[in-house]
């Protein structure tokens, strides 16, 4: 049997997202997507740019740590100019993969070692959620959660094993990131300080719409939007993110309305503090770029 082509994969995970998106509008209707937009004001867009300033120090870091692992190193400033990039592009480029691929391979192309390369992103970027799904599943189960526990249990033991197994692909080119400590508790260290910068984040939007949970029972939820928002079955990071924040937020008290307006603020902040990195991209690969990450993200 023919495996699909890339083309047809992205156009297949922008479907699935836009069939997210739109259950999400038929549940809830058009207003609390306005509503996340009126919310945003100057003094949140800044302190969501901190934030986020954190959050890809964080990533950078870690892949800084792993590239060095598979003979690959990425200096920490030039990995700190690709994740900002590539988070931009993982927003405004269908299926959420693209600017991974285009850091990966734009550093692989480089030194000359293009399936390296990309397997070290491969293997950062899978312990990274790798290290939010076991925060995610801690929260769940030691903070008040809408989720059953014996669920939690079985999805994050499932999900763990799954993203290990990418994690040795990725760096199946050396074994040293497995043994070497010092690699591992600075890719968890990394994963768990982007994961609460982010969360920090979705906390700001959620304010901003009014939503008046306590940390201890907000917390939870956000993990759970951020988790699933990281699937790469999305149109430009919507759909799954929404979906989820119409379970959760209905689930957990504030209103499937809320979850939506507060999913739509974070989207709209992450993207607007991730903007500048266009600079970041040379002018004659934007087209290609965009062009070629449709079909390959």
């Amino acid at each position: 049997m023919r495996a699909p082509s890339p083309r047809a994969v992205a156009v297949g995970r922008s479907l699935a997202g836009g069939a997210f998106l739109a259950a999400v509008v038929w549940r809830v209707g058009p207003r609390p997507f306005v509503e996340g937009l009126r919310s945003i004001e100057p003094t949140t867009l800044l302190a969501a740019g901190l934030l986020t300033g954190l959050a890809t120090a964080a990533c950078a870091w870690r892949w800084a740590l792993v590239s060095r692992c598979v003979d690959v190193g990425v200096a920490f400033p030039t990995a700190l100019r690709a994740c900002y990039l590539a988070q931009l592009l993982n927003l405004v480029v269908p299926g959420g993969v693209a600017g991974d691929v285009h850091r990966g391979w734009r550093h692989g192309s480089a030194t000359g070692r293009r399936l390296r390369s990309l397997g070290s992103v491969v293997g950062e970027r899978s312990a990274g959620q790798l290290v939010q799904v076991v925060l995610l599943a801690s929260a769940l189960v030691l903070l008040p959660s809408p989720v059953p526990r014996t669920t939690v249990a079985v999805v994050a033991g499932l999900t763990t094993v799954g993203l290990v197994a990418v994690v040795a692909l990725g760096l199946r080119p050396s074994t040293r990131a497995v043994v070497d400590r010092r690699v591992v508790v600075g890719v968890v260290a990394a994963s768990a300080a982007a994961t609460t910068a982010h969360v920090a984040t979705l906390v700001l939007a959620a304010r901003g719409v009014g939503v008046g949970l306590p940390l201890d029972r907000l917390v939870p939820l956000a993990l759970l939007v951020l988790v699933v928002a990281a699937l790469p079955l999305n149109v430009a990071g919507w759909g799954p993110r929404e979906g989820m924040a119409v379970w959760a937020f209905a689930a957990g008290g504030p209103g499937a309305a809320a979850g939506v307006a507060t999913a739509t603020a974070y989207g709209v902040l992450v993207l607007l503090v991730h903007v500048p990195a266009l600079a970041l991209l040379p002018r004659r690969e934007r087209p290609a770029l965009l062009t070629e990450g449709a079909t390959s993200g």
